[in-house]
């Protein structure tokens, strides 16, 4: 467990933030009724431009959310999940670029940061025929989203007017799953009369797929493969946030430190250092960008009753919205409160940068 260090407090905490980083300071009842729990939340926003350094953002950085926030590649994760832990999220939300003038019908896109690279293969849209795939037809830019990955849902009529969704559960927003063989089934089991399950399955094929796991047969089931936030819905989720042999032996649900991470189970590295180049190629239509992770402390200054205390925030996340050129990176730390009666208290953001 990550040790916290430890504040008197009692009430409301007023936090001041004069800086351009977002922030917000959470209080929670602790473990009995002598203490309290809380977390300080900041968010920076940088921008870059190709061979330039990351810019800090002061005049619109993006808000804390609430809510998970949709955008076309999929959604920015909310701030509000008291996240705990040294690991490093990394989710990149936007396309697969062509490098050249004309447009491609396939090509490898790879991020990196830091010694942490990863790659994913990004097609042109085919069909199933007779022979396999189809070629993939020419794009300029490739959405990497769920919906472009591998999975998909389907209805089945498993009677007259009596609809069944069959679906990929790993990722039913994606495309290229069979359903037949789960329609099938269910049909059997249902002892459907003739001429069912009737549906009218898909033909497409993803258009992101993992470079060692690549799709040949109509009945091949990879994983999904995508770099955008993960649901928390999803099956891949739930089963990193179950610890499910404690759940077995307590008979009651463990959670895992892992409950709170949004990014895919790719993406959860190591913490990097500050100053860690990051490298995106395929990703931006300029060709190949390089910059280094900012080197930013963020810092919460407590004053209880004159009583002073100072907190370095963590780096847990980084969200790249290629589309925009912009980066931002969640910050947290948390602390164990005591109640103090009848004090003044509040905690001050501050930002130092080099």
């Amino acid at each position: 467990m990550t040790a916290h260090p430890t504040v008197e407090q009692n009430g409301r905490m007023e936090l001041v933030n004069r800086t351009p980083v977002p922030a917000a300071c959470a209080i929670a009842d602790g473990w009995d009724e002598e203490h309290q729990a809380g977390v300080v939340t900041a968010k920076a926003t940088f921008t870059y431009e190709p061979g330039e350094a990351l810019a800090l953002d002061t005049q619109s950085p993006l808000p804390l959310f609430d809510d998970d926030e949709p955008t076309r590649y999929g959604v920015i994760p909310r701030d509000d999940l008291p996240r705990e832990g040294d690991d490093f999220e990394v989710i990149f939300l936007g396309c697969a670029h062509a490098q050249r003038v004309r447009a491609v019908d396939a090509m490898e896109v790879e991020l990196s940061v830091g010694p942490a690279a990863r790659r994913l293969a990004v097609f042109g849209d085919r069909r199933w025929t007779d022979a396999g795939p189809s070629a993939p037809q020419p794009f300029r830019a490739m959405p990497l989203t769920w919906q472009n990955a591998f999975g998909g849902a389907c209805v089945a009529l498993v009677d007259r007017e009596a609809p069944v969704i069959v679906t990929e559960a790993r990722n039913p927003a994606g495309k290229g799953f069979d359903p037949w063989p789960q329609a099938l089934a269910l049909a059997e089991y249902l002892r459907c009369p003739p001429g069912y399950p009737s549906l009218d399955a898909s033909l497409e094929l993803p258009n992101v797929e993992s470079p060692g796991a690549l799709i040949r047969r109509r009945e091949d089931a990879p994983a999904p493969a995508s770099w955008a936030t993960l649901p928390l819905s999803s099956v891949a989720h739930a089963l990193r946030m179950i610890d499910v042999s404690r759940t077995q032996s307590e008979g009651r649900p463990a959670l895992t430190e892992q409950r709170f991470h949004r990014a895919v189970p790719e993406w959860v590295i190591a913490r990097p250092e500050e100053g860690a180049e990051v490298v995106l190629r395929g990703l931006d239509p300029s060709g190949e960008v390089r910059f280094s992770l900012p080197r930013l402390r963020v810092l919460a200054d407590f004053d209880v009753g004159g009583a002073r205390t100072t907190v370095a925030l963590s780096p847990q996340t980084m969200v790249l919205l290629g589309e925009k050129r912009t980066v931002t990176v969640t910050y947290r730390a948390h602390v164990h409160l005591r109640r103090v009666d009848e004090l003044e208290k509040s905690v001050r953001l501050r930002v130092e940068r080099e």
